[in-house]
């Protein structure tokens, strides 16, 4: 038989890293250079996410509204 399961979102670490990344001053001559650095940068810090894990539903945190389950079909999984 099928679980259900939920999508956890990590707000958290999203914020700190945007905050981090906002942070930065990048020097270079042009865009496509600064870009490049910037690409660097994440890859250095290891800023790549994902943002997100899964937990089993046990039905507990049920909401008022809510949302028809996954469709393989519709996503194409």
């Amino acid at each position: 038989m099928s679980k259900k399961w939920k999508i956890c979102v990590d707000l958290d670490s999203a914020q700190e890293d945007a905050e981090f990344l906002e942070e930065q001053t990048i020097v270079a001559d042009t865009e496509e250079e600064a870009l490049k650095k910037a690409q660097a940068l994440i890859k250095e810090e290891m800023i790549s996410g994902p943002y997100y894990n899964l937990s089993e539903y046990d039905g507990e945190d049920e909401v008022e509204e809510e949302s028809e389950p996954f469709s393989e079909e519709e996503y194409g999984v």
